[in-house]
């Protein structure tokens, strides 16, 4: 099976949420509640935006994020 579209599409959302988080570094953390790891509105906001795109490229495909998905 080919990949070039997959790798094409996800070099793409890796740049876009690179960006994003480049320009709001300064974003304030908090702990994760099931582990107390630190989690910012950044690592929330990017993994939305890398699914939401992939699953606008590949709606069959599945997604597995590590970020929990809501930002409360």
């Amino acid at each position: 099976m080919d990949y070039t579209r997959e790798v094409e599409v996800a070099k793409a959302v890796a740049v876009m949420a690179g960006d994003y988080a480049l320009q709001n570094i300064a974003a304030e953390s908090r702990a994760k509640a099931c582990d107390n790891s630190i989690v910012t509105d950044i690592d929330v906001n990017a993994q939305k935006m890398i699914v939401d795109s992939l699953r606008k490229a590949f709606p069959t495909y599945g997604i597995i994020g590590e970020e929990p998905e809501d930002n409360s």
